[in-house]
């Protein structure tokens, strides 16, 4: 069975009430969430907070239910010129979160976070009315690169004016993608806007995805995610030497693989191999 993930509970300084967000995602059916962290500048990138994690009792209390929580930690910058994220992304705060997003503000920030930012998450603000169109060729080279793209709710939650922008939006992202690494996302700040997975599920249907797409935007879509989030910031590699006279018998091919003139020697024998008539065994 997939898990369910919510990897946008969004942090607050009030402990307590994170914590309570938390557990509460937890008891709702969530099993992997990740608490967001947004950035808008590089002071605010500085006092940027270290993950938090539930307190022992917390953790207690879930596992007496026969509940499972995994806690991620995610920060997401706020792209407001094209110099925002190259100033910001070598930052060792950031490597050191486990997800990594982008907040695009303008169409050439968007078509420069699709095609050209190691990113996770592509998470624009749909709340608000957009100022252009997402077209087909930067999503399109978005989702090549293992890109997913981020529709909050809980936003649609606390006015309607903003849902109608959130239905629109969400529903233009849908077309535009097909429906393909879609993730859904709370963004709740109060335990009021959490929503069980069943219920982001069927709000799916509401923003132009089909049924299984809306289930995939609370669990397949994610796990992929993770593992792309993994592979990025795996960059690092092992290179080993060793000299020629430590080689077995067995791995001087390795050597041959240098010389061209040996590989040559190697097909023709090779084919020789292979076009020589087979002898008949008498019988």
């Amino acid at each position: 069975m997939a898990k369910f993930h919510d990897f946008n509970i969004s942090f607050t300084k009030d402990k307590k009430q994170l914590q309570k967000l938390i557990a509460n995602a937890a008891n709702a059916g969530y099993e992997i969430v990740a608490v967001n962290h947004v950035v808008a500048d590089k002071r605010s990138l500085q006092n940027a907070p270290a993950p938090v994690e539930l307190e022992d009792a917390d953790i207690a209390n879930l596992k007496a239910q026969g509940k499972r929580l995994q806690q991620l930690s995610r920060i997401t910058l706020v792209l407001k010129d094209i110099n925002t994220f190259p100033r910001m992304s070598n930052n060792t705060m950031i490597q050191s979160y486990d997800l990594l997003a982008v907040q695009p503000t303008t169409e050439k920030l968007f078509l420069l976070a699709c095609t050209q930012l190691e990113v996770d998450i592509i998470s624009i603000d749909f709340s608000q009315r957009l100022t252009f169109f997402m077209k087909y060729h930067p999503v399109r080279a978005a989702l090549d690169r293992g890109i997913h793209f981020e529709i909050n709710y809980a936003p649609a939650i606390r006015d309607t004016y903003t849902r109608r922008n959130i239905i629109s939006n969400a529903h233009a992202l849908a077309t535009v993608s097909k429906g393909k690494n879609i993730i859904i996302s709370s963004q709740a700040d109060r335990i009021m806007e959490l929503r069980s997975p069943y219920d982001v599920a069927n709000l799916g249907l509401l923003f132009g995805l089909s049924e299984n797409q809306s289930k995939d935007a609370v669990s397949r879509n994610c796990r992929a995610l993770i593992m792309h989030s993994v592979s990025r910031r795996s960059v690092r590699s092992t290179l080993s030497v060793r000299r020629i006279e430590e080689l077995e018998p067995k791995e001087s091919w390795k050597v041959m693989a240098n010389n061209p003139e040996e590989i040559v020697k190697l097909s023709k024998a090779s084919d020789e191999e292979t076009e020589r008539p087979k002898k008949k065994r008498k019988r």
